[in-house]
């Protein structure tokens, strides 16, 4: 959904206000990364449910870390690659570019998420398969979610807040 928002935000706003989201996304991740980091080695009153809270929030700052930065580079380049293509294109083919950069994105997004957070624990082949069901799964979302809302959303602002629904 991020890819959507940041579509989204791309079309209408322009890449500086897109850009600026990414960085606050990531930030934001990896404050909540720090705090639940910071609870985890709170010591607890109760060690019955200090056990059980560690044992399901452990993985969470490392989890949020390597989303932060994915947001950063995969999103990045999705927001890159939006920006550009809508300069060439003279702001007509908002499907395409949807589609072009989310390819990209959504590539890189799973690469580097699957290495890091999976890496140490599976082997290349196992890695490959998890990379490719992810990266299936998420463009497959994207072109039957995320970009029909993207152009729906475009549409809604444009007419209802800017008055004019030209979409090229």
């Amino acid at each position: 959904m991020v890819f959507f928002l940041l579509d989204t935000i791309n079309e209408i706003y322009g890449r500086k206000h897109a850009r600026n989201v990414i960085l606050i996304g990531s930030l934001s991740l990896l404050f909540a990364s720090l705090f639940i980091y910071l609870s985890i080695n709170l010591s607890s009153i109760d060690q019955g449910s200090g056990e059980h809270y560690n044992f399901v929030f452990s993985n969470l700052p490392y989890l949020f870390v390597i989303n932060a930065l994915c947001l950063l580079l995969a999103d990045g380049i999705n927001n890159s690659i939006y920006s550009r293509m809508k300069l060439y294109s003279n702001g007509n083919f908002l499907l395409l570019r949807c589609l072009i950069s989310i390819v990209f994105g959504q590539f890189l997004y799973s690469v580097i998420w699957i290495l890091l957070f999976f890496g140490a624990e599976l082997g290349w082949r196992e890695l490959l398969g998890y990379v490719f069901s992810n990266y299936l799964f998420k463009l497959l979302y994207s072109f039957f979610v995320c970009i029909p809302l993207t152009f729906s959303t475009v549409i809604f602002i444009r007419y209802f807040f800017f008055n004019r629904a030209v979409i090229r």
